[in-house]
């Protein structure tokens, strides 16, 4: 994947680069007190990345808010509820942490930094995305200036920036005004049971009951209005199919259904809401194709696992999207519900793009592991704690 790196992408390195730096006998702290709890994006990021590095560090605690939030065995330290929950807690936790002697904290989301503790322990932050510095607040929550500048101060003062993509990085850079060497891009993998279908697919014959696929958050920024706007025009064209929605409810919920209501469309959507990783393989494996078309995304893992599952994907020209696609995908204009009804149409209809898609997905989806982005990750704590 590092085709698709900047020449100049900071600290990550290549596949074969080995670090002479060892991490034994360092202890490592991943703060995940909100992003473990995160059903989506993020949420999917810090479970799979903690079993990825448990077996590659030999000192690793997972500081958290529950226990029960983490997805694995090991060593856990959960903070107090005082701490989590208490108006001075981001006060006392740096104290809290500091008994701990961390070599480095590894902060999963800048929005944990408030347990930053200055001190003996080197510093690592991963930021997903700047949708509040392209979006307009209609589309995405607008960060407050006052917490901006904020994180600008913190993350001057860390010692490396992980990011899931170029194109992320770019804007990390021009948001936060964060020196370009200290940016690594690690791109998300994609989890085993995925994977294992990448491997295994066979193609399967067309549904009786066809369906087009939608899996995001229902929040402005995923464009589900869009992908209404454009399944009218589909169901318009004479097409049998059903649209089904995958994803936990958000604050443009009310709006989808209200503009669903307008379209007419009530009998021909199903929201399914949160299901089961085996669920939404299965999911995935039925649809007829994956739309996809948001306005803003950090990384995109749902083109990666509808690849894997031999599911066509039709998704944005903007953003990350091009770079976790590559050449596996149609690329549409989200802001045109029109050009989405017309590559909807084209994919569902005609057998020979379907045929490429799917093959072209699956190879695609093979290049993207957990297993590799923990490698580059235990190389970023090495050149960390290497300069000290």
């Amino acid at each position: 994947m590092s085709e698709h790196r900047d020449s100049d992408a900071g600290l990550s390195g290549g596949e074969g680069e080995r670090s002479p730096f060892s991490l034994r006998g360092r202890r490592i702290g991943l703060v995940a007190t909100r992003a473990l709890q995160d059903l989506t994006g993020v949420g999917v990021y810090t479970r799979n990345l903690i079993e990825a590095l448990a077996p590659r560090l030999e000192d690793l605690h997972v500081i958290c808010a529950r226990s029960s939030d983490v997805p694995s065995p090991g060593q856990k330290i959960t903070l107090p509820s005082r701490l989590v929950r208490g108006s001075t807690g981001r006060f006392r936790a740096p104290g809290y942490l500091r008994r701990y002697g961390f070599s480095l904290l590894h902060f999963m989301t800048e929005w944990e930094l408030y347990w930053w503790c200055p001190g003996r322990a080197r510093t690592v932050v991963t930021i997903h995305g700047c949708a509040w510095a392209t979006l307009p607040p209609e589309w995405h929550e607008p960060l407050p200036r006052r917490a901006i500048w904020k994180y600008r101060r913190l993350l001057h003062r860390v010692d490396a920036v992980v990011t899931v993509s170029t194109s992320s990085r770019r804007e990390i850079i021009k948001a936060y005004r964060i020196p370009p060497e200290k940016i690594a891009v690690v791109h998300n993998g994609l989890a085993e049971p995925f994977r294992r279908r990448a491997w295994e697919f066979r193609e399967r014959p067309r549904s009786e009951r066809p369906f087009i696929l939608s899996v995001c958050a229902i929040i402005p920024k995923k464009n589900l209005i869009g992908v209404l706007e454009a399944f009218a025009g589909v169901k318009a064209q004479g097409l049998p199919h059903r649209l089904v929605h995958v994803g936990p409810r958000g604050w443009g919920y009310e709006a989808v259904q209200r503009r669903m209501r307008e379209l007419g469309l009530e009998s021909h959507v199903e929201f399914k809401g949160v299901v089961s990783t085996e669920e939404l393989i299965q999911i995935y494996s039925a649809a007829d194709v994956l739309v996809f078309p948001s306005f803003h995304e950090g990384f995109g893992l749902p083109i990666l696992e509808a690849m894997a599952c031999g599911c066509p994907v039709i998704t944005s020209n903007c953003s990350a999207m091009p770079e976790v696609a590559g050449d596996a995908a149609v690329l549409v204009d989200p802001y045109d519900p029109g050009s989405i009804a017309r590559a909807i149409h084209h994919v569902i209809t005609d057998d020979s793009t379907r045929r490429r898609l799917i093959e072209r997905g699956r190879q695609r989806a093979r290049q993207f592991s957990w297993e590799r982005a923990a490698r580059e990750v235990v190389r970023v704590y090495e050149r960390v704690l290497e300069d000290r």
